[in-house]
């Protein structure tokens, strides 16, 4: 005998969920804004240690452990800056517009700051439409903010070459499945709900 459970999670409630979602998703570290090559390498001098009291296994030990040490702070504060230099969605979106002129508009890097500014404030839509339950316009307004998200990268790309995909970080990516999931969703339950 077959029992139908009555499903607990129906989409219209996951379609929140994830347009709720995206703006915890904007929190997340999207893109370094300096490569790796452009980071100021501090120069260490490698310490050694001479004691002639030492067995020179004793003292290779000692200076592979040092050594081991040194290449432990440098990684420590390459990490440190690439944090410095990592924003979320919310710093790209809203950290050029302090004071815009005309003249920015003929730099490139200004375009994809642009695109998601129109990201976060098409997911305030997004959000509002999907506590209405308006499908349809979960649905547009999900497809443009995709749009916008690979917009914005493909700006990059054009401008610096494919070496710009090393500094997205995995908030974008995660963004990109959460706009994919709700425009699945959302296109499901129009399907459904024209049937």
């Amino acid at each position: 005998m077959l029992v139908a459970i009555p499903n607990k999670f129906s989409m219209k409630k996951l379609i929140k969920f994830f347009s709720i979602s995206i703006f915890i998703v904007c929190t997340f570290p999207c893109f370094q804004t300096c490569s790796d090559d452009s980071i100021p390498k501090r120069y260490h001098e490698d310490e050694i240690i001479i004691d002639s009291t030492l067995s020179a296994e004793t003292l290779k030990f000692k200076n592979d452990s040092l050594n081991h040490l040194a290449q432990q702070k440098r990684n420590l504060e390459l990490e440190q800056v690439r944090k410095q230099w990592t924003e979320n969605a919310y710093e790209l979106g809203f950290s050029g517009f302090r004071k815009l002129a005309i003249e920015d508009f003929k730099d490139w890097t200004l375009f994809p700051t642009l695109c998601f500014t129109f990201f976060i404030l098409l997911s305030i839509l997004v959000l509002f439409f999907a506590l209405k339950e308006c499908l349809t316009k979960v649905y547009i307004f999900s497809l443009l903010n995709l749009g916008l998200l690979i917009c914005s990268m493909l700006i990059l790309l054009a401008k610096y070459g494919i070496v710009i995909m090393n500094n997205i970080r995995y908030g974008y990516y995660i963004l990109l499945c959460n706009i994919l999931i709700l425009i699945i969703l959302s296109k499901k339950e129009i399907n459904k709900n024209s049937h």
